[in-house]
């Protein structure tokens, strides 16, 4: 993964991050129950 690749999809990279945060919420959401 270049510098190039990243600044060419600032959006993608975006919505890869949310997703990762999503999925960490959930698995600490189901640690609590």
């Amino acid at each position: 993964m270049g510098f190039r690749e990243k600044k060419a999809k600032p959006s993608m990279q975006k919505a890869i991050e949310r997703k990762i945060e999503v999925e960490a919420e959930e698995r600490v959401e189901k640690r609590k129950i």
